[in-house]
């Protein structure tokens, strides 16, 4: 009975639209999205057409496969913002922690320059390598202020993104990414400003003692 047929080819459709999920719809074309929703619609139609004669099915179940075909459709408009949702979340967390691990390289390379003049001994009576560390230094705090700007920046981008997307699974190795870096950027700024006063402290005395011997 054709009436019957089509109701198989409907309920498959019906079953089949439901099974799916958001995964399932990242791997499809955008097209095919389209289809799934019009194969659907085709598949009622024709059933109502096929039932119409029927003596098997009533206009209450007519009225019933209307319902669930809706709520299907419905359905699947759900799963579809999730998924577009879902990838504008990702292409964001791309993003933003592209750009935290840039300020980490610059932060690691700005730390090693100040390790290794912390490190280098000074000679000790030395005023021109002293005013001359001094000037070095204060390039790499104006550096360390850029970064430190930067990073202001990405945290509150990062804080919108968590408050929006806070059930994202990417949200957690953004975040722990993030605190790392800023964790950093206070160690190294405040290991910075230690050793500016400390040479500028000895500065100081080498041109009282030096200026008091001429």
């Amino acid at each position: 009975h054709e009436s019957v047929v089509s109701w198989h080819y409907l309920t498959n459709e019906i079953e089949a639209v439901r099974a799916g999920n958001v995964a399932s719809i990242k791997t499809m074309l955008p097209g095919e999205h389209q289809q799934v929703l019009s194969n659907l619609q085709s598949r009622f139609d024709d059933f109502v057409e096929d039932s119409q004669e029927s003596k098997i099915f009533t206009s209450s179940d007519t009225a019933q496969l209307e319902r669930e075909v809706n709520i299907c459709k419905q359905y699947y408009q759900e799963l579809l913002k999730s998924a577009e949702r879902e990838e504008q979340e990702e292409s964001i967390y791309n993003l933003y922690i592209s750009e935290v691990r840039n300020i980490r390289l610059q932060l690691e390379s700005c730390e090693e320059r100040l390790i290794r003049q912390i490190r280098t001994p000074m000679e000790r009576d030395d005023l021109h390598e002293s005013v001359f560390r001094i000037s070095e230094q204060e390039k790499l705090k104006k550096e360390l202020d850029r970064l430190k700007d930067d990073l202001g920046g990405i945290t509150d981008k990062c804080e919108e993104f968590f408050s929006q997307a806070a059930g994202s699974p990417s949200v957690p190795t953004l975040r722990s990414e993030l605190n790392i870096v800023i964790q950093n950027m206070n160690q190294v700024y405040s290991m910075s400003s230690i050793y500016i006063d400390k040479l500028k402290t000895v500065n100081l005395v080498l041109k009282n003692t030096q200026g008091g011997n001429h």
